[in-house]
């Protein structure tokens, strides 16, 4: 009996600490400020201005609204820290979605801003990464499909487009950006923000203008009020007449200027700067470059009639021929026609033979253009040099020194082999 109470008192014993001691460091949900999505800009003065997205989470738990913290700092380090010492609550970078680099900050490098969201244990390296084509500010000051929250409704839309969409955009990771960054022959592409303006135009966004510093999340004072039609909040004073600076705060819950729209992709040179950007058509024959089009429509006019083809299948393959310097591309691809402005009722197999070869043509066309940009602009951005490492790798060893230079001696040949169906006899 008496070793039975022993046993029971060193059982106690063992769980008292976990009893008393499990909770001591815990934040509740009421005390965070969660971070959504987070842009980078440079100002006027070549600081970086960082704008946060958080969730406003509520003394229930209960998120309803979003709101905006911006900043400026010598470095994006500097001025992310500048935001802490305006908000009242702790930031938790657990959930943050999406990474919008502005474009004049894009142009002088995205490295830097990379590196500090990979390499911090607070933040997952599978967040989407964008360059807006203006400033990335003005991207979390919009409004992005039909969620609340810019960055995730950004995450979900490209991630979309994987299993079907567009077909003109592909996503990509904070992860795949920085594996890219080391592959050798390779440009990287990025997904491209723009904001189309609503019509009529919103005020600023929810920063006080007039003079009037806000405070307590009471609306401004002193002559005058918010632009857009909420008041600034979180504690921070609205700058004159613009957005807020130095760890300034702004809410914008019913405030969007526009409506943001994933625009094309921008190309970065091998410094990790902004090249160029491509949209369309162009954006559509770099995923068919690298056989990620799993989804995608084309168009094509036929005897003044416009048809419309939905991609089921496509597959592309490379051969190259290193003695003659010549790459043969073949290209699978099955169709299915889903709009046509005249109906055809294509029992005539003539009628989908044309139509089939018309197809081809366009296609055909469109893989050749993109090469001869990409040789033109000097940039591989169709992945080619990585084949050629992965698979040819002592024929690499050639041309990796002038490489994409070197893709202008090759000559391309592209035949393309496409099956269409007409699904519910050509609606």
């Amino acid at each position: 009996m008496k070793k039975v109470r022993i046993i029971t008192l060193i059982i106690l014993l063992l769980i008292l600490p976990f009893i008393f001691g499990g909770c001591w460091d815990k934040v509740e949900l009421s005390n965070m400020v969660i971070v959504v999505g987070l842009g980078v800009d440079l100002d006027a003065n070549q600081q970086v201005k960082v704008t946060l997205e958080c969730s406003n989470i509520t003394q229930m738990g209960s998120s309803g609204e979003n709101v905006i913290f911006t900043a400026t700092g010598d470095t994006m380090y500097d001025a992310i820290r500048n935001v802490s010492l305006e908000v009242n609550k702790k930031l938790f970078w657990g959930h943050l979605q999406s990474l919008v680099i502005g474009r004049k900050a894009a142009e002088q490098g995205v490295e830097q801003f990379l590196t500090l969201a990979y390499y911090t244990q607070e933040t997952s390296p599978l967040i989407n990464v964008f360059i807006a084509e203006g400033n990335a500010e003005d991207v979390f000051r919009s409004k992005a499909g039909v969620g609340i929250y810019v960055g995730k409704s950004l995450a979900e839309i490209v991630n979309n487009e994987k299993s079907y969409g567009s077909g003109k955009v592909y996503p990509i990771t904070l992860e795949e950006i920085m594996h890219e960054s080391v592959t050798e022959g390779v440009a990287i592409s990025i997904p491209t923000l723009a904001v189309e303006q609503a019509s009529g135009g919103s005020g600023g966004g929810g920063s006080s203008s007039g003079g009037g510093s806000s405070s307590g999340g009471e609306s401004s004072s002193g002559g005058g009020s918010s632009s857009g039609s909420g008041s600034s909040s979180g504690g921070g004073s609205g700058s004159s007449g613009g957005s807020s600076s130095g760890g300034g705060v702004s809410s914008t819950q019913t405030q969007q200027q526009g409506q943001v729209k994933v625009s094309g992709m921008a190309v970065l040179k091998k410094d990790m700067s902004l090249d160029f950007m491509i949209k369309d058509k162009e954006c559509l024959a770099v995923l068919c470059w690298r056989n990620l089009a799993n989804s995608f429509s084309v168009v094509v006019k036929k005897d003044n009639n416009m048809i419309n083809l939905e991609n089921a299948r496509w597959k592309l393959k490379k051969k190259w021929d290193f003695k003659d310097k010549v790459l043969n591309v073949t290209v699978s691809t099955h169709m299915y026609v889903v709009e046509m402005d005249k109906y055809i009722h294509f029992s005539n197999r003539k009628d989908l033979d044309d139509l089939e070869k018309k197809t081809e043509e366009e296609l055909e066309k469109m893989l050749k253009d993109a090469w001869e940009k990409s040789i033109k602009e000097k940039s591989d951005y169709l992945f080619i040099g990585e084949e050629l490492h992965n698979y040819h790798n002592l024929e690499w060893k050639k041309f990796e020194k002038k490489w994409p230079e070197k893709m202008q001696d090759f000559k391309l040949n592209v035949n393309v082999k496409c099956d269409i169906k007409v699904t519910r006899e050509a609606v």
